[in-house]
């Protein structure tokens, strides 16, 4: 548990949110279909129970009652999870998995 713990807290530190939302200016005439702070929240927690699949994210919103809370009860497809994790959280995600492989994080025995 304590492990999660600092997991969260230099996630949080790496990922900075407001450089997410300004990406969705509303210039191209479009808003984000799901909120930024949901979406990283979902993954966050799927790679802190060893999940980094994006359809098995997508089928934990639907069976997963972590992953409905996180949600919302929404349930973005795996294309929409995959999408937002390339183009806000590559770099971060990369720290994030290494950090949790190096501290056995989410490690399933």
């Amino acid at each position: 548990m304590e492990k999660h713990i600092i997991l969260k807290k230099l996630a949080l530190r790496i990922i900075c949110l407001e450089r997410i939302y300004a990406s969705y200016d509303g210039s191209a005439g479009g808003q984000p279909p799901y909120d930024p702070q949901m979406m990283v929240s979902l993954l966050l927690y799927a790679y802190c129970v060893g999940i980094v699949s994006s359809r098995k994210v997508e089928q934990a919103t639907w069976h997963s009652v972590p992953f409905r809370v996180l949600a919302g009860n929404r349930h973005p497809d795996h294309d929409t999870i995959a999408d937002f994790r390339k183009r806000h959280l590559k770099p971060e995600i990369h720290a994030i998995i290494t950090f949790r492989v190096d501290f056995g994080c989410g490690t399933r025995d």
